[in-house]
């Protein structure tokens, strides 16, 4: 009997290091009855922002965005009031997430804001 639980223990610990070897991510502990501590990772989503401008092109960006938030070419916000009216700016109308395998996309689609309604914002 003893010998059957030392064996199956071993085919456990075996197929466990394989699994958590494919693994990327935090380390945790793991320990069983106190003698045996096994060391193993929990898979890791990165976080990624991105603009999607009114033409379908998309850009990376820094940090996550607010619906109604401007924001210049470089997908930076901008905070009023504006220098200028006659620079391109847009607006965050819509903001939709998504999740890959190890990824996890969080979409800031864009529209123009116009001149007339940028006068709005400017000094």
């Amino acid at each position: 009997m003893i010998i059957f639980l030392r064996f199956f223990i071993f085919v456990f610990f075996v197929f466990f290091v394989r699994f958590v070897s494919s693994l990327k991510g935090r380390e945790r502990v793991l320990s069983l009855a106190g003698t045996l501590r096994i060391v193993y990772t929990t898979p890791m989503i990165d976080k990624v922002n991105a603009v999607v401008f009114p033409e379908g092109d998309t850009q990376e960006i820094d940090g996550p965005l607010s619906i109604n938030q401007m924001v210049d070419l470089n997908g930076r916000p901008l905070v009023p009031p504006l220098p200028t009216h006659r620079m391109i700016a847009f607006r965050v109308v819509k903001i939709s997430t998504r999740q890959t395998r190890n990824e996890e996309i969080r979409e800031h689609y864009l529209e123009i804001i116009p001149a007339n309604e940028l006068r709005e914002f400017t000094v």
